[in-house]
Formats: C-alpha cells, sequence, structure tokens
C-alpha cells in the first residue's frame, strides 16, 4: 500500500483485532452497541462483450444494535438505519485502495464499541 493506513483503515483494524464472530448481543453492557461492518460490490452494467467495462463500486456499511438490555426500546428502536462510511470506485485491494476493500464481500464483521462513542459519529 502506498502511504499510512487511512483514520478509517484503522479503526476497522483496531476494531476487527478485538471483534469475534461469536459476540452474542445478550451479553452486551449499557454502555456498549454492536457494530456490524459489511463490504458491498456494485458491478458496473457492462456488455458482455465488453472488455473495458467500467470497474465495480465498494461499498463499506455500518449498522448499530443496542444491548436487550433497553427494555423499554422496542426491537424496531434498538436497530440503526445502514450508515455509509466510504465508497471506493475501483477493482478493490489495489495499491491506492482503502485497506477495507480487501475484507469478504457481504460478510458481517462484528465487535462492540462503545455507546457514547458511537452515538457522536451517527
Amino acid at each position: 500500500k502506498y502511504g499510512p493506513p487511512s483514520p478509517l483503515d484503522q479503526w476497522i483494524k483496531i476494531n476487527l483485532a478485538q471483534s469475534t464472530q461469536n459476540l452474542r448481543l445478550a451479553e452486551l453492557s449499557r454502555d456498549e452497541v454492536e457494530c456490524t461492518l459489511t463490504v458491498k460490490c456494485i458491478l458496473a452494467p457492462s456488455a458482455p462483450d465488453d472488455y473495458f467495462g467500467d470497474p465495480p463500486t465498494y461499498q463499506l456499511y455500518l449498522a448499530l444494535r443496542l444491548s436487550p438490555l433497553y427494555t423499554h426500546v422496542t426491537e424496531e428502536e434498538q436497530s440503526s438505519p445502514l450508515a455509509l462510511l466510504d465508497q471506493q470506485y475501483g477493482f478493490g485491494g489495489g495499491m491506492r485502495d482503502p485497506e477495507w476493500t480487501e475484507l469478504d464481500v457481504d460478510t458481517p464483521y462484528i465487535f462492540r464499541q462503545d455507546r457514547g462513542y458511537m452515538a457522536n459519529l451517527f
């Protein structure tokens, strides 16, 4: 990669190093939220014989979920809307592309984060 990782890539790397795919929502404290990162890949439309077609677009999404300890909040209110954190036009994984474009597409990456910190983000 050219240059240092972006602040977003650094934040993702730190949180994924501490993540667990076996995170149980019931184990969240009232001060934590469950964060789910997902990478989507949107293929550009092209003709079948179009050798020089446009590259895809990669999008990084974040969704939050409150602890079930918030019993006064409905199930619908416990989850945030999807937030688009970043978008990259290109084939992904290149020397100048953000590191998050190397994550598996459509795979949820789950980790915990401080509720107050994430509230400021949203």
